[in-house]
């Protein structure tokens, strides 16, 4: 099975970074856009070589933001890729809109941090102990440029975070391909 220009990246960020050990249960967190779509493929082939041997599985959080929301023909062509390379797609219907508070506005962030909190919850109630997200190259160094334009700090996305709190490890497994790799995939 020769590899893609992706595949190799992904192999050298798993290998430098340390990502995957044996044994590892990863979720993925599946949005159903091109970054953790090609994450899931990737990773989905990785897991053949069986070194080390890792279980994987993917959750899509769906919301009621609109802009963010699926279409049903999308949904069941994401289904078939996930079944296609044996990885489990499970879904979860979270009313996103409903939990923000009154005066409040909806951003980008407040979204993406009630996703994260139902992919950790999901991922410690079914025994995970890794979150796969899609970042990629040009994620990260975004990341970084924002933080120091608006923050003054260096500070990015790491390859690899364990958290204080909860007993498990976020991996961006893409940290070293660049958007224009994914989208010319």
């Amino acid at each position: 099975m020769a590899l893609t220009h992706i595949e190799k990246l992904v192999a050298k960020a798993i290998h430098d970074y340390h990502l995957i050990e044996e044994g590892d249960r990863i979720l993925v967190g599946a949005s159903g856009g091109k970054d953790s779509t090609v994450l899931s493929w990737a990773l989905g082939r990785r897991r053949r070589w069986k070194a080390p041997s890792f279980k994987l599985e993917a959750l899509r959080v769906a919301g009621d933001v609109p802009g963010a929301m699926m279409n049903d023909e999308s949904a069941a062509a994401i289904a078939a890729l996930y079944k296609e390379w044996d990885i489990p797609l499970h879904v979860l219907e979270v009313p996103i809109i409903g939990r923000l508070k009154k005066g409040k506005k909806m951003s980008c962030y407040w979204c993406s941090t009630q996703r994260r909190t139902e992919l950790i919850k999901y991922a410690m109630e079914h025994g995970f102990n890794k979150i796969a997200l899609g970042h990629h190259l040009d994620d990260i160094l975004t990341t970084l440029l924002m933080n120091m334009t608006k923050k003054a700090e260096l500070a990015t996305m790491p390859p690899r975070v364990k958290y204080d709190k909860y007993p498990l490890e976020v991996l961006r497994p893409l940290a070293l391909v660049m958007e224009e790799s994914i989208r010319s995939f």
